[in-house]
């Protein structure tokens, strides 16, 4: 309590009561020896940041969740309205870190934290050439995106499956040719938007230079063409889609 109390030039009095209130919120947590900031906590150090920032003006509803992530809807400070998305530590990046145990250190904020940095930078780079959403900003594992008025691949019947499958494969192919391979996509992580076919969900991306992208990007393919095979009983190879990808 002494070095919390000199570190922010306070007196002990008024830290003890700023630490409880902030305990009672669930904010920090103590094992009776020192005090550890909890994930709310570290999300309202997020939000208040991007607040300050001039970004998020107000939280709407959350609108969806995924393997690692919390979703919602956001009206920022130019009335427009994005998708904030709150990077979690979950099972599917646990079973990353341990296939690439050197990635990060396991400590979750770091974790998470690197995890909406990394879907940042894929999605700047593709942005331009590839459907996929505009990222607006990040802070710490908040990643604030363009809104897409779509509809999960998994929960759309398309009437032309066909040109559907072709237009995921041309992204895939353009992302591919952009230098990175999704490395989980899914049937949960394409949007389909009228015609338009958007690509989500980069955080696990890899460069396609890397040792691990040929298995990688296979595995994505598997997926598609499987489950385009499951509900709509199209005839598709994996090696030919494959080579369509790198040509």
């Amino acid at each position: 309590m002494e070095d919390i109390a000199a570190f922010s030039h306070s007196s002990l009095k008024k830290t003890d009561y700023h630490i409880k209130k902030l305990a009672k919120f669930d904010l920090i947590r103590s094992n009776g020896v020192k005090y550890t900031l909890s994930y709310y906590g570290f999300d309202i150090l997020a939000l208040n940041a991007m607040y300050k920032k001039k970004i998020i003006r107000s939280i709407g509803d959350q609108i969806g969740y995924g393997k690692e992530s919390d979703i919602y809807e956001i009206l920022a400070f130019n009335d427009k309205t994005y998708i904030l998305k709150i990077h979690r530590e979950g099972f599917s990046f646990k079973k990353v870190l341990n296939n690439r145990p050197n990635m990060y250190k396991r400590n979750w904020f770091n974790i998470s934290t690197k995890s909406a940095l990394r879907e940042k930078e894929a999605l700047s780079r593709l942005y331009s050439s590839v459907s996929v959403p505009k990222p607006i900003a990040t802070n710490r594992h908040f990643i604030v995106l363009e809104k897409i008025d779509g509809t999960m691949l998994k929960y759309t019947y398309l009437e032309d499956p066909e040109w559907f499958f072709e237009g995921i494969i041309n992204e895939i192919r353009k992302s591919y040719h952009c230098g990175i391979v999704h490395g989980d996509l899914s049937e949960y992580n394409i949007l389909i938007d009228g015609d338009r076919v958007v690509l989500i969900d980069w955080p696990q991306f890899i460069y396609s230079k890397e040792d691990m992208a040929d298995k990688i990007l296979t595995r994505d393919i598997k997926k598609i063409v499987y489950y385009f095979i499951r509900k709509y009983s199209l005839n598709k190879e994996i090696n030919d889609v494959l080579k369509k990808i790198k040509d």
